[in-house]
C-alpha cells in the first residue's frame, strides 16, 4: 500500500478544517412543493481531507451557477480552501474556469491584491478515474447509498428534506476517528466535531419517538422518525464494512489482543452513539483462535463474538 499523500497532513497553511477539501455530488432526491409539484434536488458534499469532517449543501440542479452559489455559501461559513479535489466533470471544470477569471479580475485591484493572501489550487482526477478520489468518497458512499435507498422514492417538503440532511451531517461528524486516552470510558474519542466545534456531539436527539406513533402528528417529530430510520440503515451499511472478512484458510489476519480498540457492531445502537470499546479479555478456542472477547465501553462491559467487533486501533 502506498504512503499517504501530502494533502492528508496539516501544514502551517492548512491547519484549519476544510483547508484541503474534496467535492462530489449525489442524488437526485424528490421534493413536493406547496402546489404539489415534484422537483429534483441534489446534495453537494464537502469532505475535509485532513480532519475527515463532512459538510452537505442542497442544490436544485447540476449546473455551474448553482454549484458556485453553494460553494460560496460554504466558503463564507467555513474558509477559503487551499486545495480542492474533484472528478473531472463538466460542472467542476466550468466552475474552475469561472473562478480563475474572477481571481484575475480581482488581482487588478491593488487593495484586493494586497489582501488576497490565500490562493486556491483546484486539482482534478484523471478522466474516467473516480477511484482516485477514494479518500473523499469512501465514507460518503455508505451514507449516499443509505439516503438514496431510503429517501429516493419519498416526496418530502423542502423543510423536512433539508433538516434530514443536516441531521445526517451531524451524525457523520460525530463518528470516532481514534482514541486519545487509555480508557475509553474516561475520555471521549477524537471525532471531526472536535475540530469543528470542540465538542464530540453537535446535537443529540431531542427525544425517543417510536415507530408506533403516527407519522403525521407533528412535522418535526416526523423528521426525527425519518432520521432514526436513516441511522439504523447507516449502521447496517457502514459498520460492517469496517470488519474484514477473510477465508477461513487465511491466517494472515492478526487476532484481537488485549488493549485493542474496537467498534462494537450492533443494530440497536442509539442514534449518534458510535459504540467504541477496549478489549479487556479474550477467549481462545481449542485451536488457539480467538472467537470471543470481552469489551469494556463507556456504557459497561460486554462479551461479544469477534465477528461483531471491528478493530480500529491496535494496542
Amino acid at each position: 500500500m502506498a504512503p499517504l499523500t501530502a494533502f492528508r497532513f496539516p501544514t502551517e497553511e492548512t491547519k484549519f478544517p476544510f483547508a484541503n477539501r474534496g467535492l462530489d455530488f449525489f442524488g437526485p432526491f424528490y421534493i413536493e412543493d406547496k402546489q404539489g409539484k415534484i422537483e429534483k434536488l441534489y446534495e453537494l458534499t464537502f469532505k475535509c481531507l485532513v480532519t475527515r469532517a463532512v459538510h452537505l449543501e442542497t442544490c436544485p440542479d447540476l449546473n455551474t451557477d448553482t454549484f458556485l452559489n453553494a460553494y460560496r455559501r460554504f466558503t463564507c461559513r467555513r474558509c477559503q480552501p487551499i486545495l480542492l479535489y474533484s472528478d473531472k466533470v463538466k460542472i467542476f471544470v466550468g466552475a474552475s474556469e469561472e473562478l480563475k477569471k474572477s481571481v484575475k479580475a480581482l488581482d487588478k485591484d491593488k487593495i484586493y491584491k494586497a489582501l488576497a493572501a490565500v490562493k486556491t489550487t483546484w486539482k482534478f482526477n484523471p478522466p474516467y478515474g473516480p477511484h482516485f478520489g477514494g479518500v473523499r468518497k469512501r465514507l460518503i458512499q455508505s451514507a449516499k447509498r443509505t439516503l438514496l435507498i431510503f429517501l429516493g422514492s419519498m416526496r418530502l417538503s423542502i423543510d423536512i428534506f433539508e433538516t434530514i440532511m443536516v441531521e445526517v451531517e451531524a451524525i457523520l461528524n460525530s463518528r470516532h476517528l481514534t482514541n486519545v486516552a487509555d480508557q475509553p470510558e474516561n475520555e471521549e474519542p477524537l471525532t471531526p466535531n472536535h475540530f469543528l466545534i470542540q465538542r464530540p456531539y453537535s446535537s443529540l436527539p431531542p427525544g425517543n419517538f417510536g415507530d408506533q406513533q403516527p407519522a403525521s402528528f407533528k412535522n418535526w417529530k416526523h423528521v426525527q422518525q425519518l432520521v432514526n430510520h436513516v441511522w439504523r440503515r447507516l449502521i447496517k451499511e457502514y459498520l460492517p464494512t469496517l470488519l474484514k472478512r477473510r477465508k477461513w484458510t487465511d491466517n494472515n489476519q492478526p487476532p484481537l489482543n488485549l488493549g485493542d480498540v474496537v467498534w462494537v457492531l450492533k443494530d440497536l445502537t442509539p442514534r449518534g452513539i458510535w459504540p467504541l470499546g477496549r478489549v479487556v479479555e479474550t477467549s481462545p478456542g481449542r485451536d488457539g483462535e480467538v472467537r470471543v472477547a470481552k469489551v469494556k465501553t463507556a456504557y459497561g462491559s460486554f462479551v461479544r463474538p469477534v465477528a461483531g467487533l471491528a478493530r480500529v486501533f491496535s494496542s
